[in-house]
C-alpha cells in the first residue's frame, strides 16, 4: 500500500473523540508510579487491549525504595486515602483538600497523627539553601516555600526540625492551579519524613500577604497515608511481525502522574490505546497485512519502568529498531498556549527518524490551511521541530549504552503542565486524531520498509543538514566574537559528519541499491555544501582582519583537549546525583543553574552519551556549540570533574587523536 492511501486509511480509522474517552477514563486513576492508582490504570490498559485481541503482558519490576535499575533507585509504594489543610488562625479556611483536588497532597508525604498537626506558618522564600532561613524560626512549624520540594524537606525538616511544607510555584498564567510536587523518598529516608501540602499561587500570595503584616497564621494539617514494598509495572504489547519478527518498532507512553493528568500523560497513553486497537483491527480485517517487523507498545511509570524494562527485561525484547515516545500529545494549542514539537535524536545518534515523523506531523497540519484575505495560506496547527532535549523515556533509547534512534512527541510548553488543571477539557480530539495518524504512519514505515518513502526522506534529511550548515553562516554574519567564529567554522565539519550519518541511518531500516545510491549523492552534496560553508566562514572571519584557522587556544582550552573523560556507569545520570551532593557548594553550582534554567542542564544527557574516551572535553564542547548554537567550557569542566570526583568517569589524558562520531 502506498503511503497516501495508507494516510488516507488511518485518517478514517483513528478517532481523536475514541482516544478522547480513553484518556477520560485514565484521568478517574490517581497515578504516582508505584502506586494502587497505578495499579488500577495499568490493568484498564491491559484489559482494553486484551478485548481487542492483541498479545498483552504485565511486567512487575520490585520498587521498594532501595532496588536500583542502573544508577535510578526504585520508588517506594505509597497510597494517599485522605488529607486536608486549613487555616484556623485568624480565620478558618480550608485550602487544600485530597478528595477536591489531589495534587494538594505532596506525593510521598508522611501521615500526620490522627487528630492532626497545628502549627504556625513561616514564609521562607525558595526554602532550598541555609540563608533562606536567617534569622526565621521554623522548628515545630510549617514552612511555606516554592523550592524544590526535596530540596526544602531536607532544610526545613530534617536540618530544622519544621513538621511539614506548604508549597507552591509560580505559575502565573494558571495561578488557581496546585502544582504537582513529590519528595520521592529512599527506604531510608522514610524515617525523617515530614508531610507535605501544596497550594495554588493565589493562595501562597495571600497567605504571604497577611505573614508579612504581621499577622499570626496558624494551619492543621491532616494526612492519612502508607508506604509499602511494591511494583513498578509495565503493561506492553506486540503485533508480531511476520518477516522479521525478532525487530521491533516500539511506541512508548507514561501511564503515570497525580489524578487527573489528562494532557501529561493520560494523552500519550489513551492515545496508544487507540493506535493498537486500531492497527489490530485493520489487520484482522485485511485492511492492512500483518508488518514486517513486530510492533510493540508499552505503558510505563516515566523513566523508573523504562530503565527497570532495560535493566532487566531486554532478552525479552526484540531488536529495536526505532522507538516513537508520545508524551503529551492532546494539547488544546488555544487553551494551553502548546505546540507539537518533535525532537531530533541527539548529535551522538543522528538519524532520519525524526523527519520522518515531522513530516507526517506537517502533512497533517496542512490539511486545514485556511486563507485571509488572498494571502498565503496558514497552518491551523502549531509544529515544530527541535534539537534533542532530555525529559522523557525517549532518553533511555539514545543513551549512548543502547544507542536506539528515538523520537518524542510532545506538545509544549503547556501553562497546566504538572498541576491540578490538566484536565480532559483541555484535550483535543482533533490534536490526538492527527497526531495518532503521523504516530502510526511513522511505525508502519519503520516496521513495512517503503523504499520509494526511503528515497523521499533521503531529500528531507540531507535539507535539513543544508539547513544546519545555512544557520552557521547567518550566525557568522551577525559575529563580530573571535572565539564564535572559530566555533562556527569548527561546526561545519561538525554539522557534515551528522549529516553524512543522519542520511546513512537509512539503511539501517531500508534496503535498496537506489537508496545506496542517492545517499553516496547526498554525501556527496553535503560535503560541498559544508566546503562551502567553511569557506564563507573564513572569508567573514578575514573582513575582520582574523582567520580562524590560526586561532590561538586559551590554556584553559588546550587543557581541556588532552582530557578524554570514560563513562563508568550504565544508563542515565539521575539528576539528584548532583544536586543532592555532600559537599553543599557543589549541589549549589546545579540548584542555582537550575534555577537560571542554564543550558548546561539540558546538556547533561548529551555530554554523558558523548563520555566515551573517543571524544575529549573539548571535542565535546565543540559538538555542543555545533548542536544548540551555544556552549560553556568552563561548565562541562567542572561537571566533569564533580563527576570524576563523584566515581562515574575516569578520565583518559593525552590521546593522539580524537575521531567525531567514532562511537
Amino acid at each position: 500500500m502506498n503511503t497516501e492511501k495508507l494516510l488516507s486509511l488511518l485518517r478514517e480509522e483513528i478517532s481523536g473523540v475514541r482516544a478522547r474517552e480513553y484518556v477520560a477514563n485514565i484521568t478517574r486513576f490517581h497515578r504516582i508510579q508505584a502506586s494502587p492508582g497505578f495499579h488500577e490504570a495499568a490493568i484498564y490498559v491491559y484489559n482494553e487491549l486484551k478485548k481487542s485481541g492483541i498479545e498483552v503482558e504485565l511486567w512487575k519490576f520490585k520498587s521498594d525504595g532501595k532496588k536500583k535499575y542502573f544508577e535510578f533507585t526504585s520508588p517506594i509504594g505509597w497510597d494517599v486515602e485522605e488529607g486536608y489543610l486549613e487555616i484556623i488562625e485568624p480565620k478558618r479556611q480550608k485550602i487544600a483538600d485530597f478528595s477536591k483536588i489531589p495534587t494538594s497532597i505532596v506525593a510521598h508525604s508522611n501521615s500526620t497523627p490522627e487528630d492532626g498537626i497545628t502549627a504556625e506558618v513561616v514564609y521562607v522564600g525558595k526554602g532550598e539553601t541555609g540563608k533562606d532561613y536567617e534569622d526565621k524560626d521554623v522548628k515545630g512549624k510549617f514552612v511555606l516555600a516554592y523550592g524544590a520540594p526535596r530540596r526544602v524537606h531536607k532544610e526545613a525538616v530534617v536540618k530544622r526540625g519544621a513538621v511539614g511544607v506548604i508549597l507552591f510555584r509560580k505559575m502565573f498564567d494558571a495561578p488557581d492551579a496546585v502544582p504537582y510536587r513529590g519528595f520521592w523518598p529512599t527506604a531510608d529516608e522514610i524515617k525523617n519524613l515530614g508531610v507535605g501540602f501544596s497550594i495554588s499561587l493565589r493562595q501562597a500570595e495571600q497567605l504571604i500577604s497577611r505573614l508579612e503584616k504581621g499577622e499570626k497564621v496558624k494551619v492543621k494539617g491532616y494526612i492519612k497515608a502508607r508506604f509499602f514494598d511494591s511494583w513498578l509495572e509495565v503493561v506492553t504489547g506486540v503485533i508480531r511481525g511476520e518477516k522479521k519478527p525478532e525487530e521491533e518498532v516500539l511506541l512508548i507512553a507514561h501511564l503515570c502522574h497525580p489524578k487527573p493528568s489528562a494532557n501529561d500523560n493520560a494523552s500519550g497513553s489513551g492515545l496508544l490505546i487507540e493506535i493498537a486497537k486500531t492497527l489490530k483491527r485493520l489487520i484482522d480485517r485485511g485492511k492492512i497485512s500483518k508488518p514486517d517487523r513486530t510492533l510493540r507498545f508499552m505503558w510505563v511509570p516515566e523513566y523508573y519502568g523504562t530503565i527497570a524494562v532495560v535493566s532487566e527485561k531486554m532478552e525479552r525484547l526484540g531488536k529495536i529498531v526505532s522507538v516513537i515516545n508520545l508524551d503529551m500529545v492532546g494539547e488544546n494549542q488555544d487553551l494551553c498556549g502548546s505546540t507539537i514539537t518533535i525532537t531530533e535524536t541527539p548529535l551522538s545518534l543522528p538519524s532520519f527518524l525524526p523527519f520522518l515523523l515531522g513530516d507526517f506531523i506537517e502533512e497533517e497540519a496542512k490539511r486545514e490551511l485556511k486563507q485571509f484575505g488572498g494571502t498565503d495560506a496558514l497552518y491551523t496547527l502549531r509544529f515544530k521541530g527541535t534539537a534533542y532535549s532530555h525529559g522523557s523515556d525517549h532518553d533511555i533509547f539514545v543513551n549512548v549504552d543502547l544507542r536506539v534512534p528515538a523520537a518524542a512527541i510532545i506538545c509544549w510548553p503547556d501553562k497546566f503542565y504538572h498541576s491540578s488543571e490538566d484536565t480532559i477539557d483541555k484535550v483535543d480530539p482533533r490534536v490526538l486524531e492527527k497526531i495518532g495518524v503521523a504516530a502510526t504512519c511513522t511505525a508502519l514505515i519503520c516496521a513495512n520498509p517503503n523504499s520509494k518513502y526511503a528515497l523521499r526522506l533521503v531529500g528531507r534529511t540531507l535539507r535539513e543538514t543544508l539547513m544546519k550548515l545555512k544557520r552557521l553562516e547567518e550566525k557568522a554574519l551577525m559575529s563580530k566574537d573571535k572565539r564564535e567564529l572559530f566555533l562556527l567554522y569548527r561546526s561545519a565539519s561538525i554539522l557534515k559528519e551528522w549529516g553524512h550519518r543522519a542520511v546513512s541511518s537509512l539503511l539501517l531500516v531500508f534496503e535498496s541499491e537506489a537508496l545506496e545510491n542517492l545517499i553516496n549523492e547526498s554525501i556527496s552534496e553535503i560535503d560541498d555544501v559544508a566546503l562551502r560553508t567553511e569557506n564563507k566562514i573564513k572569508m567573514i572571519a578575514k573582513s575582520q582582519g582574523f582567520d580562524v584557522e590560526e586561532y590561538e587556544l586559551s590554556d584553559k582550552e588546550k587543557d581541556a583537549q588532552k582530557i578524554y573523560p570514560v563513562k563508568k556507569f550504565r544508563g542515565l545520570l539521575p539528576s539528584r546525583i548532583l544536586t543532592e551532593q555532600k559537599d553543599e557548594q557543589k549541589a549549589l553550582f546545579y540548584l542555582k543553574k537550575i534555577e537560571k534554567e542554564d543550558i548546561l542542564m539540558a546538556q547533561i544527557p548529551e555530554i554523558i552519551n558523548l563520555m566515551d574516551g573517543k571524544h575529549s572535553i573539548f571535542d565535546i564542547y565543540l559538538m555542543l556549540f555545533a548542536e544548540y548554537g551555544k556552549a560553556n567550557l568552563e561548565d562541562i569542566k567542572h561537571l566533569c570533574d564533580d563527576l570524576k570526583d563523584l566515581k562515574l568517569i575516569d578520565y583518559l589524558k593525552n590521546r593522539k587523536t580524537s575521531l567525531f562520531f567514532d562511537m
